[in-house]
């Protein structure tokens, strides 16, 4: 027997209406429509509580299968949540009306991964690095029912949602669900739902992709895979997150070695370390914005050095220069300019860069730049003590970085001229 305030709850079964426009006419981005698009599916989870939903989700589908013992209704029984799942699957549905019909996708929810070359050895990572360095990493323990591919991307979980079922049909079952969860017969046995355990799967994941749906509209850019490193306290600067390609640092060093050639850079980081060491000195090279821009752009090159470790796969336009976002030839140098590297170090770069960020982080040459900064600029300052050989460590940074974005280069091919 149905209970009276199904009625109430869901007045009719039928497909929701869905909005009638054209995007590009009310949206400037593609991130202002997944937001805007998105918003009627997270909502219902997110009101009633994402991990609440899905503990309630289960004790509903115990609940279903009609035996007493399993039998464990919320205190306002299972209105409440037969309601927020309905508003779920319609927002669910929306969505995947509406993307097809305007063959919209975010640029980010397709991209194809290969495994990083720099990849950082085991042996040279903390011993509790490992978490870190995986696009699913930031997801342990919130999520648990979703693929690899799927955490990549929730409109996968969306579509195969549907495949089977549609949403006429989905609502209807949560409605037969509803009913069973509160009397003591089973749904299995009256044939409306043959498999509830299949279906409460298939919910379970549509919420989980729901999570990752907020937290992707949370950041309204192009994830990168690492982007935990830059919600923590070893979050990175200087490395530009806007572009077509997310947060790439190999094109990061591309544009630094455009400015710079190696020679170049080690040769005015060496007068600015002198006079950070010696308290007589100041830094007089010319104004002191110069110097500050020195700063930060080395700055940036040991960040997206660090940052080029920290994967396990990366987007594989990220290796391809023709894909940058903007491409710099690298300065010429004239003479010999390797000279803290051995010549095995050179023939091994991603070993070589490896160790080099040994059991370290952006944030402790951080601090020392910024240390090195402020003795340079006044005689007052304690001068800098190189007391881990410093200087002689940035120089192999900067070298192994140049060579590598030296291999990356001529893999550009010039566009012809028209």
């Amino acid at each position: 027997m149905v209970i009276d305030y199904l009625s109430k709850a869901f007045s009719e079964t039928r497909k929701p209406e869905i909005m009638k426009f054209t995007p590009d006419k009310f949206f400037s981005d593609e991130n202002e429509f997944l937001s805007y698009l998105t918003h009627e599916l997270i909502n219902p989870v997110f009101s009633y509580g994402f991990e609440l939903f899905k503990t309630d989700l289960w004790k509903f589908a115990k609940a279903v299968v009609g035996k007493s013992y399993l039998k464990e209704p919320t205190p306002q029984g299972f209105k409440k949540l037969a309601k927020a799942i309905d508003k779920m699957i319609e927002g669910a549905w929306q969505f995947l009306v509406i993307r097809k019909r305007y063959q919209l996708d975010h640029s980010a929810l397709n991209t194809p991964y290969t495994n990083n070359p720099f990849r950082q050895c085991i042996e040279h990572r903390f011993s509790n690095e490992n978490k870190k360095h995986s696009y699913e990493s930031p997801f342990v323990g919130i999520l648990n029912a979703l693929s690899k591919e799927e955490t990549r991307n929730f409109a996968i979980v969306i579509e195969h949602f549907f495949t089977e079922t549609g949403v006429i049909e989905w609502k209807r079952k949560i409605q037969k669900w509803l009913e069973y969860a509160n009397t003591e017969e089973s749904i299995i046995s009256d044939d409306w739902d043959e498999n509830p355990l299949d279906t409460f799967e298939k919910l379970y994941k549509l919420v989980e992709a729901v999570y990752l749906v907020n937290d992707f509209v949370e950041l309204q850019w192009d994830r990168p895979p690492n982007y935990n490193l830059f919600r923590s306290e070893e979050s990175v600067l200087k490395i530009n997150p806007t572009g077509i390609c997310g947060y790439n640092p190999l094109n990061e060093l591309n544009w630094a070695f455009g400015i710079y050639n190696v020679s170049t850079l080690k040769l005015q980081f060496k007068e600015w370390f002198e006079c950070a060491t010696h308290q007589e000195r100041v830094w007089d090279k010319g104004e002191p914005g110069d110097l500050i821009t020195l700063h930060d752009h080395i700055l940036t090159l040991i960040e997206a050095g660090w940052l080029l470790t920290k994967f396990d796969e990366i987007p594989a336009e990220w290796l391809d220069p023709n894909e940058f976002e903007y491409f710099e030839n690298p300065i010429h140098e004239e003479d010999e300019f390797i000279h803290h590297l051995t010549k095995e170090e050179c023939t091994n770069l991603s070993r070589t860069l490896s160790f080099t960020y040994k059991c370290t982080s952006a944030d402790c040459y951080r601090y020392d730049l910024n240390e090195i900064l402020n003795a340079a600029l006044q005689t007052k300052e304690v001068p800098f003590e190189d007391n881990f050989n410093f200087l002689r460590k940035l120089n192999r940074i900067f070298e192994v970085l140049y060579l590598i974005n030296l291999e990356y280069c001529k893999k550009f091919v010039p566009k012809a001229k028209k």
